[in-house]
């Protein structure tokens, strides 16, 4: 294929680094593996999809905090109550949870809700990366830029904290910065920080930055096979999660019904989740190229025991035709508490 071709060319030229044309070679190695373990499992025996398993929306169990907002007639009513509840209830599902109510009746109270988050765990990553999903589906792109700098600020080794900011600043408009930030994880240049781990996941995100917005940066001095055209991926589904060392399993269903997972488990992938833990992500996209048209499903089931005051989310995003201008994108913001058994997080179709 011709990005196999561009990919090549960029392993093969002499004024890159020999650390990137390695990481080049593994990309290209991981591209072609995921692919192929996709197309091939149409071919095995022993993985047909038999199974009945519940949608998310089927095992949401609602809260305290939402089934007493409900019970509100009034504006005046819902604050009384929420204000009631927040004397004995400061977790992040509460204001998280709240917020989200308070969208109908008042949007400006619903982000004070939320940023109580902010004032409340200052510190905490994993609580400020919950409130920076919420915000990011909000469209809130500015404050989630702030949220990111801060979390870059705490853990400054962290090389998901760069991609994330960049991520943040693209949305945001700032594509110059969000340029920089990709191109320096992209070839790990950044200082006493290792991005080895996101390289592959930053290159495609690069790609992308620049197949929608080249005439907004200083493309002049990027290498050719950067700014080629023929970028785009069939199916990109990217997972993040706001803590590194849980265990999960995802597990793919495709349109013929046969299956394939992806274990995140201390007993199956300790090195991964060793690595994730040192080098500071957590984060996984899967690329099916050549996708097979028709339904596709999504599982996944929690394994790790949550903590009810800062709890675990996943914020899942599925990508068609990424890349190109009719791609479409759909992101979900899951509480990890609601996956405890295998439950299915989406259903798509591959046209």
């Amino acid at each position: 294929k011709k990005e196999k071709e561009d990919l090549e060319k960029l392993i093969n030229k002499k004024d890159n680094t020999f650390a990137f044309s390695k990481y080049l070679t593994i990309l290209l190695v991981a591209l072609l593996s995921f692919n192929s373990v996709a197309q091939e499992t149409s071919y095995v025996k022993g993985n047909e999809y038999v199974e009945t398993v519940p949608s998310l929306a089927t095992v949401n169990n609602k809260s305290t905090t939402l089934s007493a907002l409900e019970k509100a007639t009034t504006l005046a009513q819902a604050k009384a109550i929420f204000k009631k509840q927040e004397k004995s209830n400061t977790t992040i599902p509460f204001y998280i949870e709240s917020s989200e109510y308070f969208l109908k009746w008042d949007k400006e109270y619903s982000f004070e809700i939320l940023s109580t988050i902010a004032s409340l765990a200052p510190n905490n990553i994993k609580a400020l990366k919950a409130y920076a999903f919420i915000l990011e589906g909000r469209g809130a792109y500015k404050k989630v830029v702030n949220i990111y700098n801060r979390i870059l600020a705490l853990r400054p080794d962290s090389s998901q904290s760069y991609r994330d900011l960049a991520l943040a600043y693209e949305a945001a408009g700032d594509y110059e910065l969000a340029l920089t930030l990709l191109y320096q994880i992209v070839y790990n240049t950044i200082p006493n920080v290792d991005c080895s781990g996101i390289q592959e996941l930053a290159y495609n995100e690069l790609r992308h930055l620049l197949a929608f917005h080249k005439n907004k940066v200083s493309f002049e001095k990027l290498p050719n096979e950067l700014l080629s055209l023929n970028f785009k991926k069939d199916i990109r589904i990217v997972f993040e999660w706001t803590q590194p060392d849980v265990d999960f399993d995802v597990q793919f269903v495709s349109p013929e019904r046969k299956f394939f997972n992806w274990t995140h488990t201390r007993f199956e992938s300790k090195s991964l989740l060793q690595e994730e833990v040192s080098q500071g992500y957590a984060i996984k996209e899967h690329i099916i190229d050549d996708a097979q048209t028709g339904p596709w499903i999504v599982n996944m089931e929690f394994l790790s025991t949550e903590r009810p005051k800062n709890p675990t989310y996943l914020k899942y995003t599925v990508f068609q035709d990424y890349g190109l201008p009719t791609q479409t994108k759909n992101t979900k913001i899951i509480a990890m508490k609601d996956l405890q058994n295998k439950v299915t997080i989406d259903r798509f179709v591959n046209k």
